[in-house]
């Protein structure tokens, strides 16, 4: 059965802690060269504070997948280029992923 690249979440970890949205899908549709900001749909993006340096994960889909993507088959890719640097792409989610930014003071383990 064909999964349609849009059901698939992707983990995109190592993004620099200041980069906004706009700014990470023009950086890496450049990077990928084959999708445009509109094929990447990024539905989180969160600080890695056990990260040092921070850095920040987001989660996204792609309406149209890399190339790269389809020509490696895994499920972890490495993105370099156009301002990005260290970027790591999966699908496994092995370890923790923020998903949303809380005030230190609203953190509460209960």
């Amino acid at each position: 059965m064909m999964v349609s690249p849009s059901a698939i979440t992707y983990r995109l970890r190592g993004c620099p802690p200041s980069v906004e949205i706009a700014a990470l899908r023009d950086g890496l549709a450049r990077a990928f060269g084959d999708v445009t900001p509109d094929d990447i749909c990024i539905h989180s993006m969160a600080t890695a504070p056990w990260e040092r340096p921070l850095t920040k994960t987001a989660t996204l889909r792609f309406a149209k997948l890399p190339s790269v993507i389809n020509i490696q088959a895994a499920d972890e890719w490495k993105i370099e280029g156009h301002g990005l640097h260290g970027l790591i792409l999966d699908t496994h989610f092995l370890g923790l992923t923020p998903l949303n930014e809380i005030k230190a003071r609203d953190h509460r383990f209960e």
